[in-house]
């Protein structure tokens, strides 16, 4: 468990392997765009899009987590921007991707506007961890 990461998480941490697997089958493996990331021949992370459904099938969402010890290379930026650019290839109906990042975590803001994506405002216990995010 990698606490530096798993605090500005909106999912809770993962106690044993049996409970990750079991989110990866059940929550992840059904969407269609999860993909991981990876540098030096390793899995070092995981990034997803996901669409909405209903009258917000036009909006996607973006969610990254990337292993602290590779924070501050360039990886996140890099596959932000990936996964940003083909998510339109691939989900042809999106007009919009939103990425939601912590208030209290400037790198990660750095990272999605780095990469393109504008700051629009704050997002008020929107999330199921009652963090702030923007």
């Amino acid at each position: 468990m990698d606490e530096k990461v798993s605090k500005f998480c909106s999912w809770e941490v993962f106690q044993s392997r049996e409970s990750a697997v079991d989110y990866f089958v059940n929550q992840d493996l059904p969407h269609p765009w999860n993909r991981a990331i990876c540098a030096a021949g390793r899995v070092v992370g995981s990034i997803a899009v996901r669409s909405l459904t209903g009258c917000d099938r036009c909006r996607g969402e973006l969610g990254y987590a990337l292993a602290s010890e590779y924070w501050g290379r360039g990886i996140a930026t890099r596959a932000v921007t990936l996964a940003a650019n083909y998510a339109f290839i691939e989900m042809p109906h999106l007009e919009r991707l939103e990425a939601v990042v912590d208030v209290d975590y400037p790198a990660s803001q750095r990272v999605v506007e780095k990469a393109g994506f504008v700051r629009e405002g704050l997002l008020a216990q929107g999330e199921a961890n009652r963090r702030r995010h923007f």
